[in-house]
């Protein structure tokens, strides 16, 4: 998946490289759904209140629908039912692909966005290109990119595709990790081409 994307930047479906998340450390990133949040570090608390999930596993079996049909027959329509059912179908399509994708297994983390006070929107909102994104934080907080997790900005490992210069990867990789932590992710080198 990461080197088709890798064309996107380079020309070349081979001079890119894939960023491996934790989901562990990911999860602890979403934040806790209770009163602990009120302690969590600031960014944590961040990515909470921009309304994340996740993540989630991604299934590649589409047959596995929601059945609309009978939820009808067991409970009347209302607003209620209908904002019911249209949270449950967006989940549903977010977290489904083609069984052609299968080998990726990946996972989704998923934002909800919501109105607030501009500051907040501020906070939680970027442009990219023609766009808003939600922002999700990797770092506990600004001074901090470890914190609760078990690796630093919840990266667990960095592949370097076939064409890509490995030992600047590596070199970037330390000089980024090394002014906050002795920590860094698993860097490994990629010998599977471009299919």
């Amino acid at each position: 998946m990461w080197r088709g994307y890798g064309q996107l930047t380079n020309g070349g479906g081979n001079g890119a490289v894939a960023i491996g998340f934790c989901v562990t450390d990911l999860r602890t990133l979403c934040g806790p759904r209770d009163i602990t949040l009120q302690s969590s570090p600031p960014q944590i608390q961040q990515n909470a209140f921009g309304c994340f999930e996740g993540p989630s596993k991604v299934e590649y079996d589409l047959d596995k629908r929601p059945n609309l049909t009978n939820a009808v027959s067991n409970e009347s329509y209302s607003a209620d039912f209908h904002i019911k059912w249209t949270h449950h179908l967006a989940h549903w399509m977010k977290h489904r692909k083609h069984p052609a994708f299968a080998e990726e297994r990946e996972y989704r983390i998923w934002g909800s966005a919501r109105i607030g006070s501009l500051e907040r929107q501020r906070q939680d909102f970027t442009i990219l290109g023609n766009a808003y994104r939600h922002k999700f934080q990797l770092a506990p907080s600004p001074d901090d990119i470890l914190g609760p997790l078990r690796h630093p900005l919840a990266i667990q490992k960095i592949m370097v595709g076939p064409k890509t210069d490995f030992a600047k990867v590596e070199r970037f990789t330390r000089n980024v990790f090394q002014s906050y932590t002795q920590d860094r992710p698993d860097i490994c080198a990629s010998k599977i081409p471009f299919k």
